[in-house]
């Protein structure tokens, strides 16, 4: 791979050559479910990783960890699917929060959320030392803008330095979202006076 590596196509077909086998990994006998996930552990995820394939990387080292780790990953799949539809709803409400407060602004932006993966809850636990209810960033909410069509003054600036630092107190709380939109609005209201 290294001497073919000049060729970015090259790297992107070995690796969805090789989540494909990778998703049919029962089909094939045990050394070589082995010797696939070792490849992907010390190769293929790394690779990934690092060209930017985010979510091809995600699914190689779930899958890879749902082989060596079966049961972990069924332990923390299971807590991870319990806590996503009980805070489903306030994460819903908290994404149309911020939607609607930015729309109301005039901003451009993209809002994209993710559940932190089994694969990614495991690792944290295993070199972190903690426990499952010790992982605060279970959820996460991603804004992000469109800066070359919205001029950047001082005034937006200090906007959205208050939202941050409201969203900051909520990503190193407990989960527990309960921002309502009229909280959101409040600070950005009291700024524009």
């Amino acid at each position: 791979l290294v001497n073919i590596s000049e060729d970015l196509r090259v790297l992107v077909i070995c690796l969805v050559d090789r989540l494909v086998s990778m998703s049919e990994l029962s089909q094939f006998p045990e050394e070589l479910q082995d010797k696939f996930c070792k490849e992907v552990d010390r190769l293929f995820a790394p690779l990934a990783h690092r060209i930017g394939l985010y979510g091809v990387y995600t699914d190689l080292c779930n899958s890879s960890f749902k082989h060596f780790h079966e049961n972990e990953y069924a332990q923390i799949d299971k807590i991870r699917e319990e806590k996503l539809s009980l805070h489903k709803e306030k994460i819903d409400t908290f994404i149309n929060s911020i939607d609607g407060l930015l729309k109301d602004k005039g901003y451009k932006y993209v809002i994209k959320n993710r559940v932190k993966s089994p694969y990614s809850i495991w690792n944290k636990i295993e070199n972190k030392k903690v426990s499952f209810a010790e992982i605060y960033d279970l959820f996460a909410v991603r804004v992000i803008f469109d800066y070359a069509d919205n001029e950047i003054d001082e005034k937006r600036n200090v906007e959205l330095g208050a939202l941050k630092e409201k969203l900051e107190q909520i990503k190193n709380g407990d989960n527990s979202i309960d921002l309502t939109r009229y909280e959101l609005l409040e600070i950005l209201d009291t700024l524009d006076k």
